[in-house]
């Protein structure tokens, strides 16, 4: 029986060719401005790739596609579901059973710094838990050494054998330090005690947990999430071993966990790019573990979760937990969609896990073999944020290790500025925050449903400054919350006249721009006679009348407009007619908004002038 190839007939095509047909089809557009992407993390990317592509990234693969050092083979995971103690130990027993119950197979349990005094305790809160069956995970312990000590005489009480408890104690000082701005000098000396401890008890639980993802969660880049996570693993490699640990327990010992955000290519080329970082970190220590001793916990992200237009949030962390997937976690925990205003709630705690079932039982995420590799396009992501996020590794053990450059400020700077610029990106629209900043839920009132924004700002004083949660839409739901707080429901009236497909198009711009402001909008079939629409205009008592229309047609209507209306309400024009925009400025017409405008800024100037 023959076999014919399909391609074989075919001549083979460079990438100089391709690149001469697509800009032969652009007519001319400028092929850098049109189609190459510049990315937060500073390099570019092309709008395809090739082989030719592939056999140029080096030593970490070749042109035969194999994949970089460090990547799992297999694509199977754990879900895990995270819970609050909250103040009942009972009630955070019941919530393990039932997550366990409707398919989790791991959990972390938030003590938030409360302690679990007993073995009485410990049983109570792990009563009907198989823990040779499911992982046990803890997170934000007060005294990590004395609960490691509570489990041991726990395990042992009831019998079970040690070697079976896995999971992770969730000791992670350098974590804490970023978290609150202090550090505990007897960290280290406690955490090396329990590394020796567990390597002969429990063999398969993780005392450590590296928290690259917090960075994340405070506005970093994700090279600097990777480079600075990195970072606190040779801090404890270094500050362990120092302390008599052995550096293959040390390195046995750890888990990491990564936040996964919205960059779905990106975050898939990230943890991919991890596990090659992490295995040239440890090969310094001569380190004889194989390729797959790295255990990721990734974690949906929580700075893009939105109090406005929740609901959107569930297709975020969708996209996300498939980004944790692809890219080779053994351990992913969904976050619940409302977690920024809502209790924990059985509702949203079904969803997060259903999401991680249906990846796994329905879509078959969990049966394909490394299904990243041999993409062009995500093995040179993977190269260029490895290469990004070695150099803020490399920074970052010039100045001594994480302690000391964490100590000094300049990781917290780096970050801060990088935040900084993800909320002008957000303000400006540059980035879209879909139900924020674009295309919000028209009249959605939150605080009688109670909601509220929440205010992440540290509080206390510490020894050198924490890093701070960050939230993109924050800034922009703060300002619809005042207004929602004014009582006084603004009123933004569409004079929509002329042409109808200018004026439907700038109405649907400007309606979308003042409601996520919390504006009410006032919305109609829109006038051919301009008087018309300035005596409808009149008659709805609007704070603000923006008028909708062709550029030509502002020379006239903009001056009648104003007349007829500047003394009841404030003139606004849709679009920045550049012809007649002197003329509109010295009849009185102040107020231009356009595809460029500054949202955040230009909806504070309103909020002034309607609510004051």
């Amino acid at each position: 029986m023959s076999k014919n190839l399909l391609f074989q007939d075919f001549p083979d095509v460079s990438k100089d060719k391709w690149k001469d047909k697509i800009i032969a089809d652009l007519k001319g557009a400028d092929y850098q401005k049109k189609l190459v992407w510049r990315t937060d993390e500073g390099f570019e990317v092309q709008p395809f790739y090739t082989k030719e592509d592939l056999a140029q990234l080096g030593a970490d693969q070749d042109a035969s596609g194999n994949v970089p050092a460090g990547t799992r083979k297999e694509n199977d995971w754990l879900i895990r579901q995270d819970l609050a103690i909250g103040n009942s130990i009972e009630e955070c027993n019941r919530k393990i059973i039932q997550v366990i119950d409707k398919g989790a197979q791991s959990v972390g349990i938030d003590l938030n710094s409360r302690e679990i005094n007993n073995e009485k305790e410990m049983e109570i809160l792990l009563a009907g838990v198989d823990t040779s069956r499911t992982y046990l995970n803890f997170i934000h312990a007060g005294d990590p050494a004395r609960l490691y000590q509570t489990l041991v005489n726990y395990i042992n009480s009831a019998g079970n054998k040690n070697n079976t408890l896995k999971g992770s104690l969730g000791f992670d000082p350098l974590g804490q330090m970023a978290r609150t701005g202090d550090f505990n000098d007897t960290a280290f000396d406690q955490l090396a005690e329990l590394v020796k401890q567990s390597a002969r008890i429990f063999p398969h639980f993780r005392i450590i947990a590296v928290d690259a993802g917090l960075h994340q969660d405070s506005g970093s880049t994700l090279s600097q999430e990777l480079g600075y996570g990195m970072a606190m693993a040779a801090e404890y490699m270094a500050q362990l071993t120092k302390r008599g640990a052995d550096p293959e327990m040390v390195a046995a010992s750890m888990s990491f966990n990564f936040s996964v955000g919205p960059d779905y290519f990106m975050e898939i080329a990230k943890l991919r790019a991890a596990r090659s970082i992490w295995t040239a970190i440890y090969a310094e220590w001569n380190v004889a573990l194989d390729n797959l001793s790295m255990f990721i916990h990734s974690r949906t992200a929580s700075w893009n979760l939105t109090v406005y237009d929740p609901n959107v949030n569930m297709l975020r962390i969708t996209t996300e937990a498939m980004s944790a997937s692809l890219g080779g976690s053994d351990e992913i925990t969904v976050l619940p969609f409302d977690r920024w205003f809502n209790p924990e709630n059985d509702f949203a705690s079904r969803v997060a896990q259903n999401i991680q079932i249906i990846l796994k039982e329905e879509a078959y995420f969990g049966k394909v073999a490394d299904p990243a590799t041999g993409s062009y396009f995500i093995e040179e992501l993977t190269s260029r944020i490895l290469d990004q996020a070695w150099e803020h590794f490399i920074e970052t053990e010039e100045q001594n290790g994480y302690l000391d450059a964490f100590r000094s400020g300049n990781i917290q700077k780096s970050i801060s500025s990088t935040a900084e610029k993800k909320r002008e990106k957000a303000a400006s629209r540059r980035q879209t925050i879909l139900g924020v900043n674009q295309y919000p839920a028209f009249g959605e009132l939150i605080l009688n449903q109670d909601r509220s924004v929440p205010d992440n700002q540290p509080s206390g004083t510490s020894s050198f400054p924490a890093l701070v949660p960050f939230r993109i839409s924050a800034d922009i739901e703060k300002l619809r919350q005042q207004t929602e707080k004014s009582g006084k429901n603004p009123k933004i009236f569409l004079l929509k006249y002329g042409d109808p497909a200018w004026r439907t198009a700038r109405a649907m711009f400007a309606g979308n721009f003042f409601a996520c402001g919390g504006f009410e909008i006032i919305d109609n079939a829109g006038f051919d006679d301009l008087q018309k629409g300035i005596g409808a205009a009149k008659k709805s008592n609007a704070d603000i009348v923006v008028l909708c229309s062709a550029d030509d047609a502002y020379a006239t209507a903009g001056p009648a407009a104003y007349d007829a209306l500047h003394e009841s309400c404030e003139i606004v024009v849709a679009g920045y007619p550049k012809d007649v925009i002197d003329e509109l400025k010295e009849k009185g017409i102040d107020h231009f908004i356009h595809i460029k405008s500054n949202l955040l800024e230009e909806l504070k100037k309103f909020q002034d002038l309607v609510l004051s």
